[in-house]
Order: C-alpha cells, then structure tokens, then sequence
C-alpha cells in the first residue's frame, strides 16, 4: 500500500510543480499554442483536483506530460519529472489510474496536505492566464 500512497503523493508535488511552471511554460509555446493546445490538459488536472482526492487525477496528469513530451516543454518537464524521482516510463508505460481510497476512511493527511498544495497551484496559476 506504501507504493501507491509514494506514487500518489509524487504524483500531486509533480502536480503542483507543473503549475509553478506555468508562466515559463506559456513562453515557451507562445499564447496561442499554449492556450489552444496546453490549457486544456491544466484545465482538466485543475479540474480533478477541485473534486477532492480522488483517483482519477492520474490520467489527465499523465496526458498533460505525454503531450509535453513532444514539445518544446519537454526540457521543463523532464526537470519537473526527474525532480520526483520519475522517469519518462511514468509516462509512457502502461497507464492505471491510482488505487481509490478507502470509502469511509478519512483521507491521510499529507495526502490531504499535497493535494491542497497542488489545487492551490492550479488556482493561481490559472488565475494569471487571461484570454487575449
């Protein structure tokens, strides 16, 4: 149970990570790619996050970092990934969406803490981009 609670704690600092690098992302692409292509894979991370921990989070995270790997981000992702201790197989071997947490049992507190962290992120980082 340790190694889904690891990859799942690695997966919301990874998360909130990404966020942080919004803005340097956004140069990197341009305003109309990284809004046209990007935004929709933070739109729908930040979305899963607002429901709260929940297993679902996994796929759009690994999308948003497929699509980034054949990009320009690429360099900033690789940091952000290698920075958990991941590596490009994360997102590129075979895809499964985290273990539910136990209906009933009160969510364990640094994932309720990461996940708070991660949303946050999302937040402001979403907040600064504006539709020109």
């Amino acid at each position: 149970m340790r190694i889904d609670k690891t990859l799942l704690e690695k997966s919301l600092l990874l998360a909130a990570d990404l966020f942080a690098a919004t803005d340097s992302c956004r140069r990197l692409l341009g305003d109309e790619r990284f809004m046209a292509e990007f935004l929709p894979h933070l739109q729908r991370i930040q979305s899963n996050l607002a429901q709260g921990p929940n297993p679902d989070l996994a796929m759009p995270l690994l999308d948003a970092l497929a699509w980034g790997f054949h990009s320009p981000l690429q360099p900033t992702l690789e940091s952000i990934i290698y920075a958990q201790r991941f590596d490009w197989r994360f997102v590129t071997g075979r895809r499964r969406p985290f273990k539910a947490l136990a209906p009933g049992a009160p969510v364990p507190r640094t994932v309720a803490e990461l996940w708070q962290i991660a949303l946050h992120q999302a937040n402001q980082a979403l907040s600064r981009v504006t539709i020109s």
